[in-house]
């Protein structure tokens, strides 16, 4: 496609795209603890209980604490909703614990005790790779190199050649860290393990446009 983004300079613009794959590396979970009582005082202790239960297991399991992180308590009324008018009869208490883990092995072993303590309930997996932002800085230089090769192809087919790129715009990147996992060759250690779950790794996308000065 030719356009023509100031006077009398003719482009030629061009797309590139390249896949590549990050080795996933990190299981990401989230856990609530939810408890009731009559008094404020004595949810949010009940909670805390529990959270300080949580915090040993998993510094037994030896998660380092920098991959815990935890949200603020939140307190609501207990209402009681076939009354009239409408009243409460106490108080709830809601923690939430994110946990990274980066011994993939270790997830079942550390989520089925959780099940064994009064835990509300628990989100996830979901499968992350640390090299997900590394991988995807390599895979856009690969479709911006894919992107010349296409203008030049194009060009040389006019009988003409590109100049400098005028403009660079990404079209399209999957920046979910944690995507779909395909199977890699850590898939074929699946047999051999105790997991319930294949390693894999995850998909990283580019795609841009550029556009070149078309030269004569």
């Amino acid at each position: 496609m030719l356009h023509a983004q100031s006077l009398d300079i003719p482009l030629i613009t061009v797309q590139g795209s390249e896949t590549s794959y990050a080795q996933v590396d990190e299981i990401h979970f989230s856990l609530t603890i939810q408890t009731y009582a009559k008094a404020v005082s004595d949810a949010r202790n009940k909670n805390r209980q529990i959270a300080e239960l949580v915090f040993k297991h998993l510094a037994n399991k030896k998660v380092p604490k920098q991959y815990i992180q935890t949200k603020r308590m939140r307190i609501s009324r207990n209402y009681t909703r076939n009354k009239h008018p409408v009243t409460y009869d106490g108080f709830n208490a809601y923690q939430t614990v994110y946990v990274c883990l980066k011994d993939l092995n270790a997830y079942d072993e550390i989520v089925d005790a959780l099940l064994l303590m009064e835990i509300h309930s628990i989100s996830g997996p979901e499968f992350k790779s640390s090299l997900y932002e590394k991988t995807m800085q390599t895979t856009r230089l690969k479709a911006l190199k894919k992107a010349r090769v296409n203008a030049e192809e194009m060009a040389a087919a006019l009988g003409q050649k590109i100049g400098k790129a005028k403009l660079v715009t990404t079209v399209r990147s999957n920046n979910n860290n944690g995507g779909y996992n395909t199977q890699s060759s850590a898939a074929s250690d699946f047999q051999s393990t105790n997991s319930s779950f294949e390693v894999g790794e995850i998909e990283v996308t580019a795609t841009v446009e550029v556009a070149f000065e078309l030269l004569e």
